[in-house]
């Protein structure tokens, strides 16, 4: 075989919150991490979601020693695999009772799975560790347990030689001012691959809570894009396409809301399951990644939901993303500096990220 899939973590069951330290000893080149994580729901489901699956991890880091390698959380990971990869995700997404839900998120090192240009070599590392942070009950209905599991897809017999890995890292996390502006210098070390900007905020669309982006080199000495967020999906229709979930609940008398990955203009379906047809399903609302959901009854229920922006993530390509030549470097320049313009519905104690991912050369 070329290429092998290496089990780093064999899954593991906890029963609170838990930080996993995981020494990465694999010799071979590694071109991606997949990062599986289950939480089993409380033996109740017509109340409220705590939060979207993926906020079960609060920290996903790799480290070489004190050095920092790729560093988002779990809202962030699962966000942005939607923009790099292109294709959906397999999870096993639901809000039912004393049932596990089953999420993946990927962690690329490369422009696709099996990039032989770019990939992670371990052997150009002293201590290199995977170190996940998770928060047992963060997301789903009151999980009561959780379970954790990782694997490396490797280069095998196939050799390579990779001129570097993407590092893809949180840079700033900050407080939002309503209708104020955000200024960020941002690192001009690294070519830039990609910008993501999140803005999740639970009923309000991102351009709602972030307006405008723009960003300006040397003193608006030469201005790459000076954008209102709406403009996003029209000018980067491949970065910020269409997603959609798909997830199974239980519908009550009782409106009680579910948190969904599309952010924005989001559309949603509901279909009662094994009911003769007397039982009626009403979704609304969606903004923000959160759904409102009602039922003539206690009925569980398929629902299907589509919008954009994946956990409130904004991307921003910076150049051709299949060609290291055209991607945006800012080593000549003084100063590369981000502003984002925050809008009316943004409020005073709500926080923005930004997250860069970037070519990291051998």
């Amino acid at each position: 075989m070329k290429y092998r899939a290496t089990q780093v973590l064999a899954i593991k069951s906890y029963a609170a919150d838990f930080t996993e330290l995981i020494d990465i000893n694999i010799a071979d080149p590694i071109s991606m991490l997949n990062i599986q994580f289950q939480a089993l729901n409380a033996d109740v489901d017509t109340i409220d979601a705590i939060g979207h699956w993926a906020r079960g991890l609060t920290k996903i880091e790799l480290v070489d020693g004190s050095e920092v390698l790729f560093s988002l959380n779990g809202m962030e990971t699962f966000g942005i695999q939607f923009p790099l990869f292109k294709n959906y995700i397999d999870n096993w997404l639901h809000y039912m009772g004393s049932n596990y839900y089953v999420i993946n998120l990927r962690v690329p090192f490369g422009r696709k799975l099996w990039d032989p240009d770019f990939a992670l070599v371990p052997a150009n590392f002293k201590n290199l560790q995977l170190r996940i942070q998770g928060d047992m009950n963060g997301g789903g209905v009151l999980p009561t347990a959780c379970k954790l599991a990782v694997e490396a897809h490797c280069f095998d017999t196939k050799t390579i030689s990779p001129v570097g890995f993407l590092q893809t890292k949180e840079i700033k996390d900050y407080t939002v001012a309503a209708s104020g502006h955000e200024y960020t210098e941002l690192p001009t070390d690294l070519k830039i691959r990609k910008l993501f900007v999140k803005a999740l905020l639970a009923g309000t669309e991102p351009n709602a809570f972030i307006n405008h982006l723009k960003l300006s080199e040397d003193g608006d000495k030469h201005v790459p894009f000076d954008l209102d967020t709406d403009e996003l999906c029209q000018i980067f229709p491949d970065d910020n396409m269409l997603i959609e979930d798909h997830y199974r609940t239980r519908a009550h008398s009782t409106q009680i809301h579910h948190f969904c990955t599309p952010t924005s203009k989001v559309g949603m379906l509901a279909t009662p399951i094994g009911d003769s047809g007397s039982s009626v399903v009403y979704v609304n609302e969606g903004d923000g990644g959160r759904v409102h959901i009602i039922g003539s009854g206690s009925v569980y229920a398929d629902v299907y939901v589509r919008g954009f922006y994946p956990n409130g993530i904004l991307t921003i390509p910076m150049g051709n993303e299949d060609d290291p030549e055209d991607w945006f470097d800012p080593e000549l320049l003084k100063n590369l500096r981000l502003d984002l313009t925050a809008g009316s519905g943004a409020g005073t104690t709500n926080t923005a990220q930004i997250i860069l991912q970037q070519l990291r050369p051998y």
